[in-house]
């Protein structure tokens, strides 16, 4: 069952009435176990695929975002390493909601940022990089 909830200074509360129903088959002393995890930030998440869209249009050669990001998730080292008789070959790994959650996901983001201004666009500063993405998204470009 999934339920989500508060982090208080005590604890744990229930976040809607789904979670406090679950809550409430149990009794107090009751061990339960949980595997707790931050959500996706959907908004950090389409900023991820803007900026794959920015690099993909400012790199030379028709690339699509899809493509950039399989590029950025190889650099970055998110990605599955195969040998093979002619060599390595890597998989990029998945970005998914259900995969990684939101520590997992900044924590991947700040890597792809710096591979694009290390690898891909060098001599763009991240932090303007990032503020340019955000300020697409929030229509005011």
């Amino acid at each position: 069952m999934f339920a989500l909830f508060i982090k208080t200074l005590g604890g744990l509360r229930p976040a809607n009435q789904d979670a406090a129903e679950i809550l409430s088959r149990y009794k107090v002393g009751d061990m339960v176990t949980a595997e707790v995890k931050k959500p996706r930030n959907l908004a950090h998440h389409r900023l991820y695929w803007e900026l794959c869209r920015i690099v993909a249009a400012n790199m030379p050669g028709d690339h699509s975002a899809e493509i950039v990001s399989d590029v950025i998730k190889i650099r970055a080292g998110h990605c599955a390493v195969v040998a093979t008789v002619k060599g390595e070959v890597f998989s990029p790994k998945s970005i998914s909601f259900a995969t990684m959650d939101q520590h997992q996901f900044r924590e991947f983001f700040d890597r792809a940022l710096a591979v694009v201004v290390n690898d891909i666009l060098p001599g763009v500063d991240s932090a303007a990089l990032e503020a340019e993405v955000q300020s697409i998204l929030e229509g005011k470009k």
